[in-house]
């Protein structure tokens, strides 16, 4: 539940945990990625998190929040998620927001058809306009 303060504070820990050891390593910025689970339904069915669809206009609501969170926190770590299936993560934010400049977006569509172009696909155009 990424709506969860407790959930967030050890996810955040252990992230940066990860990233200070292999930036000690490997002398790398490692790229922290938060995604969510290969799953075909919501991420979470609790009043908060349902609030965070909500807010945000779309399924991905609570990842979004979550992951907007940890980049503004840490501006030194580079981070990652994935807009990935329509169910989830794929419908962008409905509210302008200021995305931090160290989240980067995975634009990751499966539920397309991929036998032609998004322009010529007439019949569903939802991946083109969600990107």
């Amino acid at each position: 539940c990424l709506s969860n303060p407790g959930l967030r504070k050890e996810l955040t820990k252990n992230a940066v945990l990860f990233y200070e050891a292999e930036k000690k390593r490997t002398g790398i910025d490692a790229v922290i990625q938060i995604s969510a689970n290969d799953i075909a339904t919501r991420l979470c069915y609790c009043k908060n998190c349902v609030a965070l669809e909500k807010k945000y206009g779309t399924k991905g609501g609570p990842l979004y929040d979550f992951t907007i969170e940890i980049a503004r926190k840490y501006p030194h770590i580079p981070f990652r998620t994935t807009a990935y299936q329509r169910s989830l993560t794929q419908t962008p934010p409905k509210i302008k927001i200021d995305w931090p400049k160290n989240l980067q977006l995975i634009f990751a569509p499966i539920n397309g058809d991929y036998a032609r172009s998004w322009k010529e696909c007439k019949t569903d155009p939802t991946d083109y306009n969600d990107f």
